[in-house]
C-alpha cells in the first residue's frame, strides 16, 4: 500500500502474560522478553511505517541552509532580469538536492518519469530542473548566471555560498549524463506547446474560422518580439480566409524595469497593440494590467490545472 510497511500485532491476552511473565515458573522472565521484544519495541512506532526513511532524511540534510524563501527570492530576481526558462533551471538544479537528476540518482528502483513541457524544444533535463534525468550544466555555469543577471549582490547569501562552494568542489555537482546511478531512468513528454496549438486550432476551426497555424515557437523579449510576430501574421495571413484565427506558441521573457503589473503575455499583447493606442508609458513600466482593466479588455482565465508555455491567438475579421 504506497510503500507503507504494515506488520500484525500480536495480541498479549492477560492469561498469556501471566504463563510467560516473571510469576509462572515454566519460563524464566529473560527467556520471555527476548523472544517478544521485537514486539514489545514495535509497539510504540506509528503505523504505517513509511519504508526506507533515510534518503528523505539526507536530502533534508544536504539543502537545509538554503531556504525555501532563499530559492523564491533567487527566481524573482533572475525573472526580473529576463532570465529565460534554461537560466532559471540551470541554477535552480543546483540550489536543490532532488532536481537535476538527484532524484533518480537517491531512488533505488528504477524511475519512469511522464512529463507536460512547458519548455521550447522539449529537453527533459529542463522541464520541472529535470529531477529524474541527468545535467550537464554545472556549479560553475549557474554562479556565471548569477555574474549575468544582476551580480552576486543581488541574490540570498545562502545561495550564491552554495554554489560557490559547489564550484571549489566542496558539494557535490548534479549527476551527469552516463552516470550509472541513472541508467534505469526514462523520461517521456506526454503533453506541450504542440498539443495546446491543436487543440485551440481544432475549437477554432469548429467556430468557422480559418486557421493559420504558426510551428515555429515564439521567444526572446516580449516587447520587441511582439512587434515583429504581427508582422509574420499579417504576411502569413494575407491569404487567409476571413474571419481568420492564427495560432502560435512559445514562451517570451520580461526584463522588468518599471513598477506595474502585468506578466509575459499581457506585455506582449500592450506590444502587439501598442501603435494608436498611447502605451509607451505604460510598457516602460510593465504596467500591462492596469492598461487592459481600464479598458475592459482583460481576460481571466482562472487557473488552467497545468502550463504548457505561452499561446497566442490572433483573430482577423
Amino acid at each position: 500500500m504506497g510503500g507503507a510497511a504494515f506488520e500484525p500485532r500480536p495480541r498479549f491476552s492477560r492469561s498469556r502474560r501471566r504463563q510467560g511473565g516473571p510469576r509462572d515458573g515454566r519460563r524464566s522472565n529473560a527467556r520471555f522478553w527476548a523472544e517478544n521484544s521485537r514486539w514489545v519495541d514495535r509497539r510504540a512506532e506509528p503505523r504505517p511505517r513509511i519504508a526506507e526513511p533515510r534518503p528523505l532524511l539526507a536530502l533534508r540534510g544536504r539543502c537545509r541552509r538554503v531556504t525555501l524563501d532563499d530559492k523564491r527570492a533567487t527566481t524573482q530576481q533572475l525573472l526580473r532580469g529576463g532570465a529565460d526558462i534554461y537560466t532559471l533551471n540551470t541554477v535552480r538544479k543546483h540550489l536543490s538536492a532532488i532536481k537535476g537528476g538527484w532524484l533518480a540518482a537517491r531512488t533505488r528502483g528504477a524511475c519512469h518519469t511522464l512529463v507536460i513541457s512547458d519548455v521550447v524544444g522539449d529537453d527533459v533535463s529542463v522541464i520541472a530542473s529535470g529531477p529524474t534525468v541527468a545535467d550537464a550544466s554545472t556549479f560553475a555555469d549557474a554562479l556565471a548566471l548569477l555574474q549575468r543577471f544582476g551580480g552576486e549582490g543581488a541574490y540570498p547569501a545562502a545561495a550564491v555560498a552554495r554554489l560557490r562552494r559547489g564550484v571549489a568542489g566542496g558539494v557535490p555537482d548534479t549527476p551527469k549524463p552516463g552516470d550509472a546511478r541513472l541508467a534505469a531512468s526514462t523520461t517521456t513528454v506526454v503533453g506541450s506547446r504542440r498539443d495546446a496549438m491543436a487543440g485551440a486550432a481544432q475549437e477554432a476551426a469548429s467556430l468557422g474560422y480559418h486557421v493559420v497555424r504558426i510551428d515555429d515557437a515564439v521567444i526572446g523579449e516580449a516587447r520587441t518580439t511582439a512587434v515583429a510576430h504581427l508582422r509574420a501574421v499579417i504576411a502569413r495571413a494575407s491569404s487567409a480566409g476571413r474571419p481568420a484565427c492564427i495560432v502560435s506558441s512559445g514562451e517570451t521573457t520580461v526584463h522588468v524595469t518599471g513598477h506595474g503589473r502585468g506578466g509575459r503575455n499581457q506585455e506582449f499583447a500592450l506590444a502587439a497593440a501598442a501603435a494608436g493606442l498611447s502605451a509607451d508609458h505604460a510598457l516602460s513600466d510593465n504596467n500591462a494590467y492596469a492598461f487592459f482593466d481600464a479598458l475592459g479588455d482583460l481576460i481571466h482565465t482562472g487557473p488552467t490545472g497545468t502550463n504548457v508555455g505561452d499561446l497566442q491567438v490572433i483573430l482577423l475579421a
